[in-house]
């Protein structure tokens, strides 16, 4: 049942990212400026850049599950924010041994992907689904840090806000 409201989601942002040129007015039709009335709310449209965002955070999610999932710590690594690998250097000696801790909590994340996209400025939050579309694993967490994007543990995703 939870596979309905996934599929709903995904539509929605998939909706919102397509992009598209407005139809030309009809002859004899009102510009639509006129036809507004002045304390109409204007309705918010998908940035080029809010778009983007989500395409590269959506890539990195997934690239995120198959490092983990090929046991890649190196990879996995490499795709969180710089300030997160000098956390887990800081307490483990290097990153990719934090990684090498957690590995029997890593099976059966072959086939999760990113889901929906949602973001807050230069955080992310991404929905995770498995093959049939439904939710499977844990919402993973982005934060763009030095103009790029990258995986971050929750509590370096409430310092970004």
């Amino acid at each position: 049942m939870r596979l309905l409201p996934s599929c709903v989601r995904i539509v929605a942002v998939l909706v919102v990212g397509c992009g598209g040129e407005d139809p030309a007015p009809s002859a004899g039709a009102a510009p639509a400026a006129a036809t507004a009335s002045a304390s109409a709310t204007p309705t918010p449209s998908p940035t080029t850049t809010a778009t983007s965002d989500r395409v590269e955070i959506m890539q990195l999610a997934t690239d995120y599950w198959k490092a983990v999932a090929d046991d890649d710590s190196k990879a996995a690594c490499e795709l969180l924010t710089p300030s997160e690998q000098k956390h887990f250097e800081r307490k483990f000696g290097s990153c990719p041994k934090a990684f090498n801790f957690t590995a029997a909590q890593r099976k059966g994340t072959g086939d999760w992907r990113a889901g929906v996209v949602t973001l807050d400025g230069d955080r992310a939050r991404i929905s995770t689904v498995g093959d049939s579309g439904g939710e499977e694993g844990p919402d993973l967490l982005a934060v763009r840090e030095d103009g790029k994007w990258g995986i971050v543990r929750t509590v370096a995703y409430r310092r970004a806000a």
